[in-house]
């Protein structure tokens, strides 16, 4: 799509733009995905741009600051709002026939979403993937799991997850926090956290992180559960 389609359809402007008219809205959307040199008769007719939702993915080495940032300070809204990340784990998921690992932890974080609140507990959880060199794409997860549920969701998890369970490829922890209920920067949660992000950026450092590279990651390289920002 060229300069001189501007106004057609609402596109306008030099070069390529990221503008298209959702009809069942009619409100303005971004586009991504499509080539710069794309025919606009490949999308358009009449004089709407009609378009699919697209999805795209990238490639990464490194873990950001902001992304670090954001994980650290959900931890800490996690501890504030009655859920504390108290289990840690590991996933081994070179094995796996998924179509990509992040819908693997989507998945396994949607069941255990439901399942917490069938319960009457709010989900509480941030992941973060690797690619190492011997271990292959495996994912690390902290999650709040109350200590009564903690039986029942050790033996759905090995239900949920689409591979062979063994030693290996499930590793489950507890996260231990001091007993007075203040979470501090030496705090067993932080020093977790700080190994799963140990795949920052090495030029932009943080949180006293010594970074290691882990590996290229095609899609997202980390994610949280939703912030609720009612103090319990």
């Amino acid at each position: 799509m060229r300069g001189d389609a501007g106004g057609f359809g609402g596109i306008k402007g030099d070069g390529f733009t990221e503008k298209y008219l959702n009809t069942k809205n009619d409100q303005t959307q971004g586009l991504h995905g499509i080539e710069p040199n794309a025919p606009y008769e490949s999308f358009a007719k009449a004089t709407l741009l009609v378009c699919n939702k697209l999805s795209y993915t990238h490639e990464s080495h490194y873990m950001s600051q902001k992304q670090v940032a954001g994980l650290f300070e959900h931890v800490r809204q996690c501890h504030m709002t009655g859920r504390p990340l108290n289990r840690f784990m590991t996933i081994q998921m070179k094995d796996l026939q998924q179509k990509s690992p992040q819908k693997t932890i989507n998945d396994l974080m949607e069941k255990t979403r439901k399942w917490l609140k069938s319960k009457g507990h709010d989900p509480a959880y941030l992941w973060v993937l690797e690619n190492g060199e011997t271990k292959g794409i495996h994912a690390h997860l902290i999650i709040h799991i109350p200590k009564h549920c903690i039986h029942d969701y050790k033996r759905l998890i090995k239900k949920w997850l689409p591979l062979e369970i063994t030693k290996t490829t499930l590793d489950f922890k507890t996260i231990k926090y001091p007993h007075y209920g203040h979470v501090g920067t030496r705090s067993c949660v932080y020093g977790v956290l700080k190994y799963m992000c140990k795949g920052i950026n090495p030029s932009t450092p943080t949180h006293d992180i010594k970074p290691i590279y882990q590996g290229e990651i095609v899609g997202r390289r980390c994610g949280h559960s939703m912030t609720i920002n009612t103090v319990k």
